[in-house]
């Protein structure tokens, strides 16, 4: 199996100058769903070069696929393939990112299985020993009407998600186990009214889906790293219980929102605020193992975000 950002967390070093010693600074990555950043080599020497500035080694890069002769295809194959080789060259590793609401009901289960065998095939033909790390499903299925019904809706799909994760696993597991499941969920599936009775374990349902992937990346958006921190105690709690290593990431917004929204972002705050925040999340996180990385939501809102610094 892969580990996450292998040069980063082998060579990315933080030094404190006062007493001359050296932590592993926990790793960056980010995510990014549009596909204007793949179509140009200019367009992607921006985004690596943004990436490489901020110390980012990894990209969760959203890709579309459609239906042509009754099989699914990757559209801008090409591009994501050249993105793939120029971020190698950069130390950046690149995950092929889905997503949809729905993604994970009963009825999709076989489009999720044609898509990461075309992903799977598609990652083959890479030349020169190229491949993606892994590929990351983005599912948000409470803002369907199933999931607000509550009750018997609510739990069936919970089910139809853990079921579909299991036969991605599997598949990846028969013919593709270097490349990494990975999911992101927000931080509030740990509470007690989520927990679940499935494959004979009741427990929160976000542990059942850690038991099921390589790792997940928590949508745990505040501004300080104490309620980042606080938000995501139960998932690295649970994973340090079972020893998985690297299987937890944590998310910093920088999406513009407002009303009750305004507290998930550093949107509208100076930028000096989430430095401050982010360093002291990789300091007290410099020893945490289970800790796969700091996830950026997302490159074009960083980007713009981070303008205010030259202003």
């Amino acid at each position: 199996m892969h580990l996450f950002f292998p040069l980063a967390l082998a060579i990315t070093l933080v030094c404190a100058v006062s007493n001359q010693s050296c932590i592993a600074a926990v790793p960056l990555g980010i995510w990014s769903w549009n596909q204007d950043c793949l179509m140009t080599k200019s367009a992607r020497s921006e985004l690596l070069g943004f990436c490489k500035k901020e110390g980012i080694s990894h990209i969760d890069q959203h890709v579309s696929m459609e239906q042509k002769n009754g099989r699914l295809h990757l559209n801008n194959a090409n591009k994501i393939a050249l993105l793939v080789q120029e971020a190698a060259a950069m130390d950046i590793t690149i995950s092929a990112l889905r997503g949809d609401q729905k993604m994970f009901i009963a009825k999709s289960h076989d489009a999720r299985l044609q898509e990461i065998t075309a992903l799977v095939e598609w990652n083959r033909q890479l030349p020169n020993g190229l491949s993606l790390l892994g590929i990351k499903y983005d599912v948000e299925p409470y803002l369907t009407d199933q999931w607000k019904a509550g009750g018997q809706s609510r739990r069936q799909m919970m089910r139809e998600y853990l079921q579909c994760l299991e036969k991605l696993q599997q598949y990846l597991q028969r013919h593709e186990p270097e490349l990494l499941l990975s999911v992101d969920v927000p931080f509030w599936w740990d509470k007690s009214e989520l927990e679940l009775d499935f494959d004979g374990k009741s427990k929160p349902f976000v542990n059942h889906i850690q038991d099921r992937v390589s790792s997940v990346a928590l949508m745990s958006y505040r501004r300080s790293a104490k309620d980042v921190l606080r938000l995501s105690e139960q998932e690295l709690g649970y994973s340090r219980s079972k020893n998985r290593n690297h299987s937890v990431a944590l998310g910093l917004n920088f999406r513009s929102a407002s009303g009750t929204e305004e507290v998930t972002t550093f949107a509208g705050y100076p930028p000096a605020d989430f430095r401050t925040a982010l360093s002291s999340l990789r300091k007290t996180l410099s020893d945490s193992k289970h800790v796969r990385c700091i996830m950026l939501h997302d490159y074009e809102s960083l980007v713009k975000y981070l303008e205010r610094e030259t202003d």
